[in-house]
């Protein structure tokens, strides 16, 4: 029996099968995008080499099982990509992976003295080699565009020397290579890495710029390059994402733009709330009503069960409920160890093993942290600080030591990206991206949608449900409401 596809889908496929040119299709959240992807491959006629460049290894075994039987496509990551041809340019040989080859290397260029900048010497370095960021002028722009910064402006030509001396050595032959290189290397030396007819680009709004140039540097000459994302799908810009990827490939490959719209996640009420950020979503044919509903802090709290996700913008918010989901019998996790690193990173100021004078050196800390922040206009980083302080504040409760404290951090987080099976997963909108649950019970009150990147976040987030998403409305601390994002500021009535 022949598969029903959607008007969308077969426009893509109609391009894909008759036209030359390259193609850029706007795929929003929950809209067969995989599917579609596997069919746009079984088109595309079988004495062409088609390469599938997929983000990350989760969607690149997806893809690779869901292809396995089109000898013709090659699915490969970006750091496979890199990492091959590298091994071609060196003309063979062994070559080992070591994570940490740049980290300890930048590490040891610091002297003890101002040992305090290592750790975002080492961010920083990652994100000039994502950006390709190399001159003095660049790297200072990527100072100020991820806040690593150092405290005495006049350290800053410090951090632009250390930050090129680091590309310097990690373009030196080696005996091993780390993860960054794996993609930074096969980009500044502008290696080819493969000859492919055509080159798919998998979650095109995520791709930073040597991202960017492995999988242009894949197209052979007269090849073509169809690309498939979700401009409000990004959300991470703060990882070195190029926050206009979708556009720049579109301007500079001259691509054709093709819709796929149509929902096949999400119900019609979820649908015509996100309407009211992304017009052109849609829902399919016969898709169920499903229930959006605005719920109090209690109602969440007695209605979350095992199977139901719970997802915040802020960080707080996730300990602090997963804190109370656990104390009120429900098993909780919080999903992802990169929130637990950023708060170990404050932990890592404080001189005394006494909770409580730690909390203290913690708050001083940050105080003279979120100044400086506000004084850059990065409100965005200071409100980020301010929200992983109240978070440890929150895992504090009841403890005296901070030995005390990682134990519970060390027991809260769970390893990897992966949804425990029989827990309540608590999760940022960055953990939930890709993943899919009957109900979402969305901390609203953690959101906002003052800024493009802001109502992407929510977007994300009430596009991970199935059925039923929850609303809910957190207290101020002072234990006044905040008025609901749906009802308020996009004018939607979930009991209209």
């Amino acid at each position: 029996m022949s598969r029903v596809w959607s008007k969308f889908q077969e426009d893509i496929y109609r391009f894909v099968a008759q036209e030359t040119g390259n193609l850029m299709v706007i795929a929003r959240a929950g809209c067969g995008k995989t599917t579609t992807i596997c069919e746009a491959c079984n088109r595309i006629p079988r004495g062409k080499r088609v390469l599938v460049c997929a983000f990350n290894n989760k969607i690149r075994d997806e893809l690779a099982e869901r292809l396995k039987d089109m000898k013709h496509v090659y699915v490969k990551g970006m750091h496979q990509l890199g990492f091959a041809a590298i091994m071609r340019q060196r003309g063979g040989g062994r070559l080992d992976v070591d994570r940490y080859r740049i980290r300890d290397y930048v590490r040891g260029l610091i002297p003890d003295e101002m040992k305090e900048y290592r750790g975002d010497m080492v961010k920083l370095v990652a994100m000039c080699m994502a950006n390709l960021a190399l001159d003095s002028g660049a790297i200072k722009n990527a100072m100020y565009e991820y806040d690593l910064r150092p405290s005495a402006p006049a350290h800053e030509g410090l951090f632009i020397e250390w930050t090129q001396a680091a590309m310097e050595y990690s373009r030196r032959p080696a005996a091993s290579i780390s993860f960054d290189e794996q993609v930074f290397l096969p980009a500044v030396m502008n290696l080819s890495t493969g000859a492919f007819d055509v080159v798919l680009v998998d979650e095109a709004q995520d791709l930073n710029a040597c991202q960017y140039r492995i999988a242009m540097n894949a197209v052979k000459r007269g090849g073509r390059v169809i690309a498939v994302g979700d401009d409000r799908q990004a959300i991470y810009g703060f990882r070195g994402a190029d926050s206009d990827a979708i556009g720049r490939l579109t301007r500079e490959l001259k691509a054709t733009v093709l819709p796929l719209s149509v929902t096949y996640r999400c119900p019609t009420k979820v649908v015509a709330l996100a309407q009211r950020l992304v017009p052109d979503f849609e829902s399919g044919d016969g898709a169920p009503p499903g229930e959006v509903r605005i719920v109090s802090e209690k109602e969440f709290l007695d209605g979350v069960k095992v199977g139901d996700a719970v997802i915040s913008r802020t960080n707080s918010g996730l300990t602090k409920y997963c804190l109370s989901l656990l104390v009120g019998g429900k098993r909780a996790r919080i999903i992802g160890r990169d929130l637990s690193a950023k708060l170990e990173a404050i932990l890592a100021r404080v001189t005394t093993n006494v909770l409580k004078d730690a909390l203290s050196q913690m708050s001083a800390f940050v105080e003279d942290e979120v100044e400086r922040l506000v004084a850059a206009k990065k409100d965005d980083k200071a409100e980020e600080l301010l929200d992983n302080l109240e978070a440890l504040r929150a895992l504090s409760d009841g403890m005296t030591t901070v030995t005390s404290l990682r134990q519970r951090m060390n027991s809260l987080f769970a390893e990897g990206d992966g949804v425990e099976y029989g827990t309540i997963p608590c999760m940022t909108v960055h953990k939930a991206k890709g993943l899919e649950f009957d109900r979402v019970w969305l901390l609203e009150s953690t959101f906002r949608v003052n800024t493009i990147e802001g109502e992407n976040l929510y977007y994300v987030g009430i596009t991970r449900t199935k059925h039923q998403l929850f609303l809910v409305q957190v207290p101020r601390a002072d234990g006044s409401k905040v008025p609901s994002i749906a009802l308020t500021t996009l004018g939607f009535n979930p009991n209209a």
